[in-house]
């Protein structure tokens, strides 16, 4: 067993993946169904099935193939919670819990009990992590424009056990949207310039969906239309908070300055980066 661990080790450090350290112990401990503490301890005795063996193989040369571990075992862990992903939808950032931290904030400090919609949702891992942890949320609607992206959310919304509370919904940001008014929008939209896409790392750009990473020539395309159509799905003084780019304050602030929004917070995340602006609905606010 010891050989194998070893030759996991070196063949992913061979390969130039720079957290083999941490990987190995992942793949290993999903191919062989073990935790962490059974593979650094395993007994060199132990004696593997040509399955398992296969198996390890498999997971290990995907990996080498630069192929993401999460989408290699289809788990993902975000804000103290486990999502199963796979190759439909963007996989979960740290990063991204900022939002759900700020939505927190201000969802468990409603008057009354407000009501979100999360545009994009991919593996619903954001609306998910909030419905969680905010009990007085009357209700929440997570939307994609991907059919295969909401196949993946629901089956993560049934395994929370949040079926009543989640509602999807199929659309192209608002286009299948009517009379319907929420609280709170929220959006990690894609955000990459399409020139920049080819530059990303090899497991996001080979592997992760290019719907979920484009934003257009600027990077900007869906802020732009979220900002300009959200007036008619936000309450009065409703609540609109984004995910951005580390570069993009400014520009969220310049779309929001010629808008029916006032912006009311950015937020940085752990590394220093501006990472959610909270903008605040204007338009309803001489009624």
């Amino acid at each position: 067993m010891k050989n194998i661990i070893q030759n996991c080790k070196q063949q992913l450090k061979e390969a130039g993946i720079e957290s083999w350290n941490i990987d190995y112990l992942v793949l290993l401990c999903a191919a062989l169904n073990k935790t962490k503490e059974e593979i650094v301890f395993a007994d060199d005795n132990i004696e593997l099935s040509k399955e398992e063996v296969l198996k390890i193989e498999n997971f290990i040369s995907r990996r080498i193939n630069r192929e993401p571990v999460s989408h290699i075992i289809n788990h993902r862990e975000f804000y103290g919670l486990d999502f199963h992903v796979d190759a439909n939808v963007l996989d979960p950032r740290p990063d991204s819990e900022i939002l759900v931290f700020e939505t927190l904030k201000i969802a468990k400090n409603f008057e009354g009990n407000p009501s979100i919609m999360e545009v994009g949702t991919g593996s619903g891992c954001l609306s998910i992590s909030i419905a969680k942890n905010c009990p007085n949320i009357s209700s929440m609607l997570a939307i994609d424009i991907s059919k295969e992206a909401l196949e993946v959310c629901k089956k993560n919304i049934a395994s929370h056990g949040l079926g009543s509370k989640i509602a999807t919904l199929e659309s192209n940001v608002f286009s299948r949207l009517r009379d319907e008014k929420f609280d709170i929008i929220i959006s990690n939209p894609p955000y990459i310039k399409t020139k920049d896409i080819e530059e990303l790392q090899d497991e996001v750009r080979n592997f992760e969906p290019r719907l979920a990473l484009d934003g257009g020539d600027d990077g900007l395309d869906f802020y732009r239309q979220i900002i300009d159509e959200s007036p008619k799905f936000l309450n009065k003084n409703g609540f609109l908070i984004f995910e951005i780019g580390f570069d993009q304050k400014n520009d969220l602030i310049n779309l929001a300055g010629k808008s029916d929004f006032e912006i009311i917070d950015t937020v940085q995340d752990l590394a220093q980066n501006d990472r959610v602006v909270i903008l605040r609905s204007i338009f309803l606010a001489a009624e």
